[in-house]
């Protein structure tokens, strides 16, 4: 039987990424997603609202999560986004929720998308 791989990696993961995410209220240099620029093709969310995309196997689903800067995120991507990701794997989304983190101190002004794709 293969170990599922759980969320402590992911928390390993995003503490490695804590030093790109600014810390205190977005400047007048935060851009809405919408005129950010680039837009990652897997989620469609704009590079400048994401930190991390993460994937683990999870039984007979992938399980992934989308860490986006709040400020910097577009809704109507974000809303968008958990089926782009699915079908640019080739699977249908199962489930999808957007959430704070559990220690939102860590990683000020982001949050975490989690989809389920089958």
């Amino acid at each position: 039987m293969g170990a599922k791989v759980k969320f402590p990696f992911v928390v390993v993961a995003l503490l490695a990424l804590a030093g790109c995410v600014e810390t205190g209220s977005p400047g007048p240099e935060a851009k809405p997603a919408a005129a950010a620029g680039k837009i990652e093709p897997n989620t469609g969310i704009s590079e400048s609202a994401l930190v991390a995309v993460q994937g683990f196997p999870d039984g007979d689903t992938m399980l992934y999560g989308i860490f986006y800067q709040q400020a910097r995120a577009d809704q109507a991507q974000l809303k968008a986004a958990p089926a782009k990701l699915c079908a640019s794997r080739g699977k249908t989304l199962v489930f999808a929720e957007d959430a704070a983190l559990e220690h939102p101190g860590t990683l000020p002004g982001v949050r975490k998308l989690m989809v389920r794709c089958k």
